[in-house]
């Protein structure tokens, strides 16, 4: 609860009201609104897994069949990241992204990594949400974040690349892992 709170705090400050739990921003044809993401959204974000492609799921996460325990466990609790949701204008959760550090002892890099549902796809909404966690990140403390994507996913890659960070690639078995150092919040 705690790390919760210390992320409602972090959302509150980056948006200047101290009441504000989300963003709201603009996508093509819409917008979402982008919070933190809550214990009792797992069946929503169990609901928008279920509505991406086996390939969306093995994109994000390559596995088909081990997002589900992941995803519900960060949404409880307990550790020391944010889990963010985009939602569309009728209440669905559409896109999920994580900001945690790259293991659990480590303080300086933070793993983000994010899913949009496929009809929702090159719609913004996907660029929104990586802007959001790029934004809380070094509010967190974190001072660089990795992307590990398949070498293959030309979107995920495109995604990344365009947020105008230095990104160093790696490629590994497939994988490629980007590495970019974080804007200090001063200069965001």
């Amino acid at each position: 609860l705690r790390e919760r709170v210390r992320a409602t705090d972090i959302v509150a400050r980056l948006s200047g009201d101290d009441d504000v739990t989300g963003w709201i921003d603009p996508v093509r044809d819409s917008t979402v609104w982008i919070r933190l993401a809550h214990p009792e959204d797992a069946h929503a974000v169990a609901a928008m897994h279920d509505r991406c492609s086996e390939r969306s799921r093995f994109q994000r996460y390559f596995s088909l069949t081990e997002w589900r325990d992941l995803q519900l466990r960060r949404l409880a609790g307990g550790h020391r990241g944010a889990t963010l949701v985009a939602m569309s204008r009728d209440g669905e959760i559409v896109a999920l992204g994580n900001v945690f550090p790259e293991a659990p002892d480590e303080g300086r890099s933070a793993e983000i990594a994010l899913i949009v549902e496929d009809a929702h796809q090159g719609t913004g909404v996907g660029t929104a949400l990586l802007q959001r966690m790029l934004q809380v990140a070094p509010t967190m403390g974190f001072t660089e974040v990795v992307a590990h994507v398949l070498a293959d996913n030309a979107g995920m890659k495109h995604l990344l690349e365009a947020t105008g960070l230095a990104w160093t690639t790696t490629v590994q078995s497939g994988v490629a892992s980007m590495t970019a150092p974080l804007m200090r919040e001063a200069e965001v």
